[in-house]
């Protein structure tokens, strides 16, 4: 699934995708830039339309137990430095 942005914070994401997901499907997250060594996984909540109609916004939460690992610290961190960059 290709992921146009994330919305981190540390219980899950915000993520927007050019294709639905069904809510219960578990996923695993790594952004680009991060070349495969990043990856978090989940659970996705909820879906829904975007208010532009050209993708869906997917809620996606952290498996509790991993919720408050270094690993979901540095992935939120990580996505937050690259959005500031954009200037996002």
């Amino acid at each position: 699934m290709q992921i146009e942005r994330y919305r981190p914070f540390l219980g899950g994401c915000g993520i927007e995708s050019p294709t639905p997901v069904k809510p219960g499907s578990q996923v695993a997250l790594c952004p680009l830039a991060a070349a495969g060594a990043l990856w978090v996984e989940g659970v996705v909540v909820n879906t829904r339309l975007a208010e532009s109609a050209t993708g869906y916004h997917i809620g996606v939460r952290f498996h509790e137990e991993d919720a408050a690992t270094d690993n979901v610290k540095e992935f939120v961190r990580f996505v937050q430095e690259a959005a500031a960059k954009q200037g996002r």
